[in-house]
């Protein structure tokens, strides 16, 4: 089994390890997420989306260019919005939006024009039951209030999120009323994902989990391409 030379660092960095690291570590990592009302749940990669359906199942692995046409590969974050039909997708200091019922693309804007507030470069962002919309940044949280079209609050997610992680990789609003935020960690010689169920009425986090075992079972982001009809 390949490992990572021990003496790979800063200073003793040689090009040729990079072709070592990228056979060891996985080339497909979480970079965000979508609950849908039906229980459905979209996972994207940096180029592919995953479908995880009802049934507990994996149902289709396809590249993001081929269903969701305009979205960018490398995504920030993203997520629904129900009383418009319409999803948001946040990359680098751009934003853009579809309506996924008519799949109706509307061109990238700046995040400053509309998300007044809100900083470029997210890490994840995901709806809360209270109506606002919450954005993460390294050790950081920024609540957006739709009606005010503005940041309300900014804080550090250890004041208020109890027992979620700093520099996560996605999140969303499950069907169940709890927030699930999901992070990439390195792990026995891959990349795993840990994600954490925040319980909104308790205002911690009530259970930690593994990607692939613990939930979402069959999830596994290096799997190929298939869909099911």
């Amino acid at each position: 089994m390949l490992s990572i030379p021990k003496d790979i660092g800063i200073d003793k960095f040689n090009p040729s390890d990079l072709n070592i690291i990228r056979k060891v570590l996985p080339q497909e990592k979480l970079q965000a997420a979508l609950a849908w009302q039906d229980g459905y749940h979209t996972f994207f990669t940096e180029k592919r989306y995953f479908n995880y359906s009802t049934k507990n199942s994996l149902d289709r692995i396809a590249y993001i260019s081929s269903a969701w046409k305009g979205t960018p590969d490398n995504l920030d974050g993203s997520f629904l919005h129900f009383e418009s039909d319409t999803a948001y997708f946040f990359k680098g200091n751009k934003y853009t939006s579809i309506n996924y019922n008519r799949f109706d693309q509307n061109n990238a804007f700046l995040i400053s024009r509309f998300w007044k507030g809100v900083p470029s470069n997210i890490d994840a962002v995901t709806k809360h039951p209270n109506g606002k919309i919450y954005f993460f940044k390294g050790n950081k949280y920024y609540r957006y209030d739709l009606k005010l079209k503005k940041v309300d609050k900014t804080a550090l997610i250890k004041s208020n999120w109890i027992g979620v992680p700093d520099n996560i990789s996605a999140a969303f609003l499950h069907k169940n009323g709890r927030i699930y935020l999901f992070k990439v960690e390195y792990s026995k010689g891959k990349n795993a994902v840990k994600y954490y169920r925040y319980n909104v009425g308790l205002e911690k986090v009530d259970k930690i989990g593994l990607v692939g075992s613990d939930g979402w079972r069959e999830l596994d982001f290096n799997k190929k391409n298939f869909f099911v009809r």
